[in-house]
């Protein structure tokens, strides 16, 4: 279901373009990232150790990174994922 929901979004006007996020600790280090398919633009950041940041702090940033995406790139119908 989720699966056909997400196509069913991308597919119908105004087309919006996808940016999927993520923010995640591991090994004791904190990072998050934005990936966009179209145009092909990823960006990350290293967030510091799990002492100096969180896991929902990460998961913000990485939303805080699709909307960069979003506006150096013009993109002007977009669903963040």
């Amino acid at each position: 279901a989720a699966i056909e929901q997400h196509n069913k979004i991308l597919g119908s006007p105004p087309h919006p373009t996808a940016i999927y996020t993520d923010g995640s600790g591991i090994n004791g280090k904190v990072g998050a990232a934005a990936v966009c398919l179209r145009p092909q633009v990823t960006r990350s950041t290293y967030m510091g150790r799990k002492s100096e940041s969180t896991v929902f702090a990460a998961e913000l940033q990485g939303i805080l990174l699709a909307l960069v995406v979003t506006l150096h790139h013009h993109i002007h119908h977009v669903v963040i994922h």
